[in-house]
Order: structure tokens, then sequence, then C-alpha cells
């Protein structure tokens, strides 16, 4: 058998770096990656009770395989109003109680308003339409203080134009529309 001097360094280094990595780890100086089970959704567009439904069943199938947080990208909603959004957090509620899954461990929201929940209420979503202005004024997120105020009280937790949160070491971002 003929050897290179090539192929026997490539191979010294990676059995030396496949060591070095085990005898780090044994030390405790390297420690193992973590699991991580993140469920990703987007424009679920919640409207109704029926509508949400649907958005129950992906919710119950994510708690079964036992997530560590859900990501949902934007336009959980449709129409841009607090009813609505009324209806997502219940849904998320209803699933996820206290934000915990199936085995007592926190499930992190990763979520973003997307343009239908914050704006959703100008594009011509139909009962939205036969809503006084005074109504709207008061529901739609894009105006006042509504978008703050509602995500705080519906989702108990303190919104941001831009979070970060940690799940289990690793670090998320999100920014909403």
């Amino acid at each position: 058998m003929n050897i290179s001097r090539r192929s026997m360094l490539v191979g010294g280094f990676g059995a030396a770096a496949f060591l070095s990595i085990r005898c780090a780890r044994a030390a405790g100086l390297m420690k193992k990656p973590r699991n991580l089970r993140i469920g990703i959704m987007s424009d679920i567009h919640v409207t109704t009770e029926e509508s949400a439904v649907r958005v129950e069943r992906a919710f119950r199938y994510l708690r079964d395989q036992d997530v560590d947080g859900v990501v949902i990208a934007g336009d959980f909603i449709d129409g841009g109003v607090r009813e609505q959004l009324e209806i997502a957090a219940r849904t998320w509620f209803k699933v996820f109680p206290e934000n915990r899954g199936r085995n007592g461990v926190t499930v992190e929201k990763l979520f973003i308003y997307g343009n239908h929940d914050i704006g959703g209420h100008k594009y011509s979503y139909p009962p939205i339409k036969t809503k006084s202005k005074e109504w709207i004024e008061a529901n739609a997120l894009s105006l006042g203080d509504n978008r703050r105020r509602v995500w705080e009280e519906l989702f108990r937790e303190k919104w941001e134009p831009i979070w970060k949160k940690t799940v289990k070491g690793y670090f998320f971002v999100g920014g909403s529309w």
C-alpha cells in the first residue's frame, strides 16, 4: 500500500481534530450542541373563530412535537384589528396555556406583525368596511398606541418593534412591519 505524505497529513489532522473535540467535551470545555425544535408559520390570516380552527390544529401538531418556540413570520390576522388578534391569541393560549407545551416547558412566542396585522383594515376586508370611523380608530392596530397596547394585553408580553429572545441558548431577533 502506497500512502502519500498528503493523505497521511490529512488523516493525521482529521484524527487529531476528532480526538481534540472528544477530549474537550469529556473535560467539560466544549458543550454538546443543544437540540432546538422550532415551528415556523406565516400568513395564517385568522379572521374568525372558524378560520382559527386550522391554526389550532397546526399549533397542536407543533405542541405534540415538543417545540421550544413558534415563529409566526407575519400576517397572523387579516384585517389588522383587535377582534381578530383576540381570536389568534385565544387560539395560542388554548393550545399553549401560560406559554407551556404538554411537557410543561415554556414555548417561546417568536411572533412579528406583518402588513395585514398592521394595515389590514385599509385593505378591502368586508366586515371592517362596515365599521364606523370611531370603531376603526379604537381597534385598528396601526392607529395610535393600539399596536403596543393590544399586543401586551392579549399576548401578555412587552411589545417592541425589534426584539431579541433567547431559546435554549440560541438567539432570535424579530422586527415587526
